[in-house]
């Protein structure tokens, strides 16, 4: 799917995908298209809401972490 969707000009959006997808996936894009970018629209640090009353221990586990 990532082999079509830089061949016809699509950037791929990383939000939605697990962790270890993610990996797999900038892995994949920065051996086989260096300097294609790849992105991670709309998501946010994983720590970003850890003070809140009800946060999981990190934050909000649906937000990316920092590796």
């Amino acid at each position: 799917m990532i082999d079509e969707l830089v061949r016809i000009g699509i950037l791929l959006d990383l939000s939605h995908a697990g962790v270890n997808t993610t990996k797999s996936a900038m892995d994949y894009m920065d051996e086989n298209y260096p300097g294609i970018p790849y992105i991670c629209h709309h998501s946010l640090p994983i720590d970003l809401c850890k003070d809140e009353p009800d946060a999981l221990p990190l934050g909000c586990n649906r937000n990316i972490t920092y590796e």
